[in-house]
Parts: C-alpha cells; structure tokens; sequence
C-alpha cells in the first residue's frame, strides 16, 4: 500500500532520498544534485509530494515551487535551455495571497513502481495539495513544466499541459491554467 507524505511533513534528510530515484529515471545531463534540492527546499518547504511504499521507502515525488517574476519569464520566454539544478533558492518565493506561478521542476518514479497505481496516486496527492494551498488562500495562477523526455511529454499532455515552445537543447516548455488543471493517466 501506498501513501503520500509532503514536504511540510518531512526532514532535510528525507529530502535527500531524492537522489537514487533521480539516478534511476533521468539521463545523467539533467541529474540534479540533491543538496540543490534541499537548498531550495529551506527557502520553501511547500514543494514536494512523495509517494512512499508500505516499508516507507520513497518510490516517487513531485518536486514544484513558487516562482518570482524573473524566474517564471526566463522559464517562458527568455532562456534558451531548460532551467533546473541551478535554480537558486532567492528565484524561489513564497506562497502569494494575490497569485503563485508555479514550476514543476521533477516528477520521477522509481523503474520499479513504474506502471503501478503510484502515478494516480502521486498526481492526485498533488492536485489535493494545490487545492490545500487555495484553500488556504494561495490561488494557483498557472503551472510551468519543462519535458525532458517522452514520458514526461505524455504526463504534461495528459494532465492539461500545453506546449509554450521548445528549447534549443531540443526540451519543451508547458503550461498548465489552474483552473483546466485536470488528473489523466
């Protein structure tokens, strides 16, 4: 059995956990190193849903944040590469009572749990968590997304992504309105 945990409910340490399902799904060019993650996980700790099996092993997560004006028009429209690992935590923000651009920076399964009902899982932890957040009075603006592969692409179309534009590394930048922000498989 499966269950989600978030990133409010989690320790530095567990963010750390990150780095062997990174290894195993991305190619080696787009692995982050997992202090980054942490870094801008002090900054924000809203930023991740995990999915964890019945031995409390991560076996995925959702990685996003809030962005900064500059941050979200370089995402959209400026950089000419996907931007990752070298977001800094002062591009990140905090939850805005007005608007909240955010950015999916991961979403990864471990191979193993690939296939299984984790995606469902994970996707619908993190819609709920989005519809926490504007419960709370965090309106989610939009979300942006950049598909560093074919499983990615397909995730982002099936969830209401559409393509912005593709990078000149050959990676498509998405986005997503909130309101048509929908659970596909």
């Amino acid at each position: 059995m499966f269950h989600l945990k978030y990133g409010e409910d989690v320790t530095e340490e567990f963010v750390y956990k990150i780095a062997p399902i990174d290894q195993a799904c991305y190619k080696a060019e787009y692995m982050g190193q997992a202090i980054n993650s942490v870094i801008r996980y002090r900054k924000n700790k809203r930023t991740f849903v995990f999915v964890c099996n019945e031995k409390n092993e991560l076996v995925g997560y959702i990685n996003f944040f809030p962005c900064g004006k500059a941050l979200t028009d370089d995402i959209m429209w400026k950089c000419d590469h996907i931007r990752d690992d070298e977001i800094s935590p002062d591009e990140i923000t905090e939850y805005d009572k007005d608007e909240n651009h955010l950015y999916m920076l991961s979403v990864a399964i471990h191979p193993d749990y690939q296939g299984t009902d984790v995606i469902k899982i994970m996707t619908k932890g993190y819609r709920d968590y989005l519809d926490r957040l504007e419960s709370e009075g965090y309106p989610i603006t939009d979300i942006m997304a950049s598909a560093v592969s074919s499983d990615g692409i397909r995730f982002l179309e099936r969830n209401g992504f559409k393509r912005v534009r593709e990078l000149s590394d050959g990676n498509i930048v998405f986005k997503s309105e909130r309101v048509n922000y929908e659970i596909h498989n």
